[in-house]
């Protein structure tokens, strides 16, 4: 027999509750206080809608700029309304997904809001996406029934990625100004229409495509718009990879508030560090990033930074990151929290860092968004009571449709069940089962605690394990795989402190490394990509024959082992810098630095570390162009040798190595 929710959250309370309060007023309190989020927001109209209308207000207004280039909020939409032009040309139209194969641009900018004119999706591919998978997500976008080939809008630059039998195409000259179209296009998109699909990591090895709409979308940035603009005119950078859904924010909220939106070019191998330049530009007063690039400002000059408002999403935010970034303006600075996954549009709760509640690990993740609703429920879909760990699901105008031609999947992470407010009245609500776990305090305040699947964020991206297993097991000489993300090493903590991605496959011989690298890159992108890998005789099992992670053997993160020593001073401190930052007990002089767990991040920190103990600035591009402690050293050297007048700086060839991995 089902209990009441008053009955069972009676009996789960349990001593050391707050026990002046009754369950029933704790039920109400979290559960339906706590979900009263209704706002009003212009639900008929399209995300599109909403731009064209900022047009007609501030049409000579900038809206976007890239380097010297700069388009006004008239050019913006006669230069997309071409690429609706062109997009109807081709049979384009309302319902059909446009794949987005563009690098950073003015014109990436105008492509996506050509798309949604014509009252098509916009599926963004990043500019590195593997050839293999981007033929697996051109082969899913193939219209129904027909198995028409998608339009695909394409940089020259990206083209040969693309064949021909894979997509109409739409090739853009990157960086060449789009004309105007013959005629003003008026939008044809409805709220119920989608308004993009990103592809997400899929568990089966099939990349999940999440479609959200436009009723959605304008929700999500109607709100957003509200808490970070708050009414002023504001100014975005976008630097991240399009195929995440941060830049959503960046990108929508500007365009329909007469803000403006500063494009920066994609470094793949740099990407976290692009956030150094939108700093050092000093043209954006509100960024969205993630806490990686946010830790990266701990070391940046921030002195006359106009930026007022970090917003930061995509992974857990440690509170000393925040502190510590905070601390570093001259100015107050307001740093707010945002979480949610892509199946709910962006972002469905936000939390202001306060430095004086938010005294935990991690900032809190704090109150849903507008007309989002949030709960934590047990395995019986039951509210749980404060200090009871559960399950989040999501509800709410910002749920996604579902994911694209996947149905058992839709079904499985999106439920009916009785409402969580009302459930005596039997009343069914959809709900998104998120995987994360959490928990209520006892001051009513939501903690995160992480996963409860084998789905893991590494720099802001989501990675589903069962993916990285499902393309190793391709492998020819591979019967099975599994994939872990590494703990670190005893005593490790600070920057060692992160995990890595880590393979374990069988197979009857060793299989070198850049070979099952290189096998993976051809279908998965670079942060997919462990940063080690140990072949076994047979996956340990547990007694019901699942994989016992438990037992499998400490990963070595050294894909390149060296017995190369340290044979100066220099290079023995840049071997321990390494060793400290990412948290490995052996480092040999020609390692790679991306081989051997490094990312963006953790360069960053290596030169940190290296400008402490040499009294020398060494170009990141040292990290990126020569990353083995030998050339490091020698670079140092030279710095060295230059600062006393004795030689002019050498500058360091690039290594010929094949791409590495974890890269972000």
């Amino acid at each position: 027999m089902r209990v009441s929710a008053a009955q069972h959250w009676s009996g789960a309370h349990g001593e050391g509750m707050d026990h002046h309060m009754t369950p029933a007023s704790d039920q109400h309190r979290l559960v339906v206080a706590f979900n009263d989020t209704s706002r009003p927001y212009p639900a008929g109209e399209s995300i599109v809608a909403l731009f064209q209308a900022q047009v007609d207000r501030t049409p000579d207004a900038e809206v976007l700029r890239f380097g010297r280039r700069a388009l006004s909020y008239q050019d913006l939409d006669r230069q997309s309304d071409h690429v609706a032009e062109r997009l109807r040309a081709m049979g384009g139209g309302p319902g059909e997904l446009v794949a987005l194969h563009l690098e950073h641009s003015l014109e990436a900018v105008a492509a996506i809001l050509g798309v949604l004119k014509v009252g098509a999706a916009y599926v963004p591919l990043a500019s590195g996406t593997p050839p293999e998978r981007l033929r697996a997500i051109l082969r899913d976008m193939a219209t129904a029934g027909s198995g028409a080939a998608p339009a695909v809008i394409v940089h020259d630059t990206l083209a040969h990625g693309v064949p021909d039998d894979m997509g109409r195409r739409l090739v853009l000259e990157l960086d060449a100004p789009l004309p105007a179209a013959s005629a003003r296009v008026r939008h044809s998109a409805l709220p119920s229409d989608l308004a993009y699909v990103i592809f997400t990591s899929g568990s089966t090895g099939r990349p999940k495509g999440v479609m959200i709409e436009h009723r959605s979308l304008v929700n999500y940035a109607w709100w957003a718009a509200e808490q970070y603009t708050c009414g002023e005119r504001t100014t975005w950078p976008l630097f991240s990879s399009l195929a995440f859904d941060l830049t959503v924010t960046s990108i929508f909220v500007p365009l329909i508030t007469g803000g403006r939106l500063v494009v920066y070019r994609e470094r793949p191998r740099a990407a976290a560090t692009v956030v150094l330049d939108v700093v050092a530009d000093r043209l954006a007063d509100v960024v969205k990033l993630t806490p990686a690039h946010l830790a990266m400002l701990a070391q940046a000059d921030l002195t006359g930074s106009p930026i007022r408002r970090f917003v930061v999403g995509g992974e857990d935010f440690k509170t000393g990151i925040a502190r510590e970034v905070a601390g570093r303006f001259p100015h107050p600075v307001e740093i707010y929290n945002e979480y949610g996954p892509t199946e709910a549009t962006v972002g469905c709760m936000i939390h202001r860092y306060d430095p004086e509640s938010d005294r935990g690990t991690s900032v809190s993740i704090g109150r849903p968004a507008a007309n989002s609703q949030v709960y934590v429920l047990d395995a019986d879909r039951h509210p749980v009571p404060p200090g009871v760990i559960g399950e989040m699901y999501l509800g709410g105008d910002g749920l996604a449709r579902g994911y694209f031609r996947q149905p058992d999947l839709t079904a499985a992470a999106f439920v009916e069940t009785a409402d969580p407010r009302a459930p005596e009245t039997g009343a069914p609500v959809r709900l998104y089962k998120t995987g994360d776990l959490a928990r209520w305090t006892i001051d009513g305040r939501m903690e995160f605690l992480g996963r409860a699947d084998d789905q893991v964020k590494i720099g802001g991206f989501r990675i589903e394990l069962g993916e990285i297993e499902a393309a190793l097991a391709t492998h020819p000489a591979v019967s099975s795989a599994v994939a872990i993300v590494s703990t670190p090493a005893a005593g490790v903590s600070g920057d060692g402190a992160r995990g890595h991605l880590v393979a374990y496959y069988v197979a009857d011989r060793e299989i070198p490394l850049e070979a099952l690298r290189a096998h993976l890159a051809r279908s998965l992108p670079d942060y997919m990509v462990p940063a080690s890998f140990a072949r076994l005789d047979a996956l340990p099992l547990t007694a019901n024959g699942k994989v016992d992670r438990a037992r499998l053997p400490t990963p070595a993160i050294a894909a390149v082992p060296s017995n190369d020593r340290p044979r100066t001073p220099i290079e023995q401190r840049v071997v321990d810098v390494w060793r400290e930052v990412l948290g490995v007990g052996h480092i040999g002089l020609d390692d790679d630095f991306f081989a051997v767990g490094g990312h963006s991040l953790a360069a960053m920190r290596v030169l940190s570390r290296i400008r402490d103990a040499f009294d020398v600035d060494l170009p990141l591009d040292v990290m990126f162009v020569s990353p083995t402690p030998a050339r490091v050293a020698t670079a140092i050297a030279d710095e060295q040798a230059a600062a006393a007048g004795s030689m002019p700086v050498a500058r360091l060839q690039p290594l010929a190595r094949p791409r590495a991995g974890l890269g972000q």
